[in-house]
C-alpha cells in the first residue's frame, strides 16, 4: 500500500505544474486507498496511509509541507483515510446484515 501511494505521490508530483486539478485527482483516485482498506484494514500503516494522504494532497494544491491537510481535503472533497475506513466499515456490516436476514428468513 505504502509503495502504491509513493507511487502516486511521484506521478503527482512529475505532472504537477501541466495539468488541472481534476487530472491530478483521477491520478491519486481513492480506489488506491480503498483497496488498502479492505485488505489491511486498521492496520499500524494506517498513520503512513494518512501521512501520504495528506502529502499528495499538498502537492495536488501546491501548499507548503507544514499546511494542514484538513481544509485542503475539504477542498478537494477527499475523505480522509479514518474516514474512509470508517465508510467501508459500516459498508460492510450492512451488506452482512442484510445477507443474515435474507438467509434466515424462514427462521421469523
Amino acid at each position: 500500500m505504502i509503495p502504491t501511494l509513493s507511487g502516486a505521490c511521484y506521478a503527482v508530483k512529475s505532472i504537477v505544474r501541466d495539468s488541472n486539478i481534476n487530472t491530478l485527482k483521477s491520478i491519486y483516485s481513492h480506489s488506491i486507498i480503498k483497496f488498502g482498506i479492505i485488505l489491511c484494514g486498521n492496520s499500524s500503516y494506517s498513520g503512513n496511509i494518512f501521512a501520504s494522504q495528506n502529502k499528495i494532497v499538498r502537492i495536488m494544491t501546491d501548499e507548503q509541507p507544514r499546511t494542514s491537510g484538513r481544509s485542503l481535503l475539504k477542498q478537494l472533497e477527499v475523505q480522509p483515510v479514518p474516514c474512509q475506513y470508517i465508510l467501508s466499515l459500516s459498508v460492510q456490516i450492512t451488506k452482512l446484515h442484510y445477507v443474515i436476514l435474507s438467509s434466515n428468513t424462514d427462521c421469523y
